[in-house]
């Protein structure tokens, strides 16, 4: 099983988290955006932030029976 993942930015917040229950797999997922105006200074942060939930989000998980 994955592992979860949080991403806390100046952006904003990401949650991941996987677990199994008696109904099946789930997998939880938040995100909450900072609002605001930031400057293009920040772009590399901003798209790095996204970048890394991207990842998150495309994750692949593979299930087997026991």
């Amino acid at each position: 099983m994955p592992e979860g993942k949080s991403i806390v930015s100046d952006f904003g917040r990401y949650n991941i988290s996987y677990s199994t229950s008696e109904q099946g797999f789930i997998c939880s997922r938040a995100f909450s955006p900072t609002k605001g105006v930031f400057p293009a200074e920040d772009f590399d942060n901003f798209k790095s932030f996204f970048d890394e939930i991207r990842r998150q989000e495309n994750k692949r998980v593979i299930l087997t029976k026991k």
